[in-house]
C-alpha cells in the first residue's frame, strides 16, 4: 500500500476488558474506519484451566452468529 493511500482519513478505537467473574481472561474490542470502510475485531482470551473447553463449547455459537451477521 502507498503512503499516500494509507493517509487518508483514519479513525481507530480499541477497548480492553479484563474479565474477572465466570472466566479469567481478557477481551480485546477494536474498531477502525478508513475513508468510507470500517473494520472490527474482537479477540478473547481466558486464562484458566477449563479455557480450551470453554472455547470449543462455544465455537459453534460464534460462527453461526457471525454468519448470520455477516454472511
Amino acid at each position: 500500500m502507498s503512503s499516500s493511500a494509507y493517509s487518508k482519513e483514519r479513525t481507530q478505537r480499541y477497548l480492553l476488558l479484563r474479565l474477572t467473574s465466570a472466566q479469567a481472561g481478557i477481551t480485546f474490542l477494536g474498531t477502525c474506519s478508513i475513508g468510507d470502510g470500517a473494520n472490527a475485531s474482537m479477540s478473547l482470551f481466558l486464562y484458566c484451566d477449563a479455557a480450551e473447553a470453554r472455547a470449543g463449547d462455544s465455537e459453534a455459537k460464534w460462527r453461526a452468529w457471525f454468519e448470520k451477521t455477516f454472511g
